[in-house]
């Protein structure tokens, strides 16, 4: 069991937030490594989190180049087969159905993804009960699976997935991965409790504001809508535009 953290310039909320949570689920330090981008930032880590946790310096910028070294680190770097990356602000893991226990759900995750043919699997990104609750409990055909908590299949026979957006990119993981594999799996009926809004460190501090950080999705929509036609589409949401991924989409039969 590996779980793996990017984070940047949160050194007290990955504290207070997703490694006390890890802590009240029983997982040790040693299955958890963090990754932050310079050497410095690692001593600023220490400070904070002390030092039984596995802090990787990534040296890189932003979240995209932070989630693609982590694919180049385990897949080039370690014989792992299995990683499941998380969120540093993290609250709670939920279940719609007897709560959830990050343990179980990280083996239950991994055992129906290679059940399905998939090597990315992650859960659902909606916090409404009722609505969750008519849904179907696992899904395998294209769908949007949150940065924030999702487990990764390192597939050494297959050709390695990169993004290239910060904003979005889990979309555009999702995405390949479905393109590739032919599935991902979501589990509907678990989620996570965050601060979605949270504009401490993070992408926004990455790219130096909330305001830089509307222009990237903006013009990282336009790229995506470009680049994936009929996969996704654009919807209006309560907090303006966003992306949708089309589930009746199938990948095109090749005689």
């Amino acid at each position: 069991m590996k779980i793996v953290i990017p984070t940047f310039k949160r050194e007290n909320i990955l504290k207070t937030k997703t490694l006390k949570l890890l802590e009240k689920h029983h997982i040790s330090p040693f299955f958890v490594d963090i990754i932050v981008e310079t050497e410095t930032a690692k001593e600023n880590y220490q400070k904070v989190i002390g030092f039984d946790y596995n802090i990787i310096v990534s040296n890189t910028n932003g979240i995209c180049e932070k989630r693609n070294f982590i694919r180049w680190y385990y897949r080039y770097e370690t014989n792992l087969e299995e990683i499941l990356c998380i969120d540093d602000d993290i609250d709670e893991v939920c279940a719609v159905y007897n709560g959830a226990d990050i343990k179980n759900l990280f083996v239950r995750g991994f055992e129906l993804s290679r059940q399905c043919g998939a090597t990315l699997w992650g859960i659902n990104h909606i916090h409404n009960h009722l609505f969750m609750r008519n849904q179907k409990p696992l899904i395998t055909r294209p769908c949007y699976l949150q940065g924030g908590f999702c487990g990764i299949v390192i597939d050494r026979n297959k050709d390695p997935i990169y993004a290239d957006v910060d904003h979005y990119e889990d979309f555009q993981f999702s995405l390949e991965h479905y393109l590739r594999d032919g599935a991902i799996l979501k589990l509907n009926h678990y989620y996570i409790k965050t601060d979605y809004k949270n504009t401490k460190g993070g992408i926004v501090a990455s790219l130096g504001s909330v305001e830089a950080r509307k222009q990237n999705a903006k013009e990282n929509m336009v790229y995506m809508l470009n680049r994936y036609g009929n996969m996704l589409k654009k919807k209006e949401s309560k907090y303006g535009e966003d992306l949708l991924v089309n589930p009746y989409y199938r990948i095109p039969i090749t005689v």
